[in-house]
């Protein structure tokens, strides 16, 4: 009898011991499964960052786009007047011909920096592709974690070692998958900001160029129509001190604000 009041006690024991590991196991899982949730909605609120931070950029873009084409719109009504000036005048063929060159060489420029910029959204674009086949691949990623999981639930049938060892074995490939997930989008978004950071500088050094070209413009060619510029041609009073004492001399107004009305676009 004493035997088996021993065994029915070591029997019980074993028993509550099943049951507290079953409860620690399940308190366990839920805590992964937290943490699991947790990181899913981190992710879901840098994604909807990101689509924030594109959708300004996009916006920036189109403005910039706008800008530009009623930049050329203008360069290429400034060509007509001119061409009116230089017949007025009786310039002769050689003259008209190197003038409306560089006009067209400018309006050239512009209409590459155009198509550079629609390049650009083409990349963009691809971009987007490929952030959207990422978010997909990452989702893959979750359904296999969620197998994972419901594989640690069938697992209770095996003994407590091969279950410690199984168990062991999914947390670490789940902790491999996401970390390979975190440091591929650090790259990639260390790579999209060298990126920006490029496309800037080619955009400052594309506009000191244009700038340039039109002070060569203005200095070679505005002595020649002199009593004839049309409003906007000059854009500050850093174009009228290149143009000599001469030419502010000519055009000396009754009045400063006479004079930046007439000849300057704010």
């Amino acid at each position: 009898m004493a035997k088996k009041e021993e065994q029915r006690e070591y029997i019980q024991q074993f028993q509550k011991e099943q049951a507290l590991w079953q409860q620690q196991e399940k308190q366990r899982l839920a805590e992964e499964t937290q943490r699991i949730k947790h990181y899913e909605e981190q992710k879901e609120a840098e994604a909807a960052g990101r689509q924030t931070k594109r959708a300004e950029e996009s916006a920036a873009k189109e403005h910039v786009q706008n800008q530009l084409a009623k930049q050329l719109e203008s360069i290429k009504s400034q060509r007509d007047e001119y061409e009116d000036i230089l017949r007025e005048l009786a310039l002769n063929e050689q003259e008209e011909k190197v003038r409306l060159d560089e006009i067209t060489e400018m309006e050239k420029r512009i209409n590459d920096r155009l198509e550079l910029q629609r390049h650009r959204d083409l990349q963009m674009k691809l971009k987007e592709e490929q952030w959207l086949a990422a978010m997909e691949e990452e989702e893959e990623y979750r359904r296999q974690i969620m197998e994972k999981f419901a594989e640690d639930d069938r697992i209770e049938q095996m003994n407590a070692q091969k279950r410690r060892m199984k168990q062991l074995e999914h947390k670490r490939a789940v902790e491999e998958i996401i970390q390979h997930r975190r440091d591929q989008h650090k790259l990639e978004h260390e790579a999209e900001l060298a990126d920006r950071e490029r496309e800037k500088a080619e955009a400052r050094r594309r506009a000191e160029i244009i700038e340039e070209e039109r002070q060569k413009l203005l200095a070679a060619h505005a002595k020649n129509v002199l009593g004839y510029l049309p409003k906007g041609v000059i854009r500050d009073n850093d174009d009228i001190a290149r143009l000599g004492t001469a030419y502010a001399d000519a055009y000396a107004p009754t009045s400063r604000r006479d004079f930046e009305a007439q000849y300057i676009v704010e």
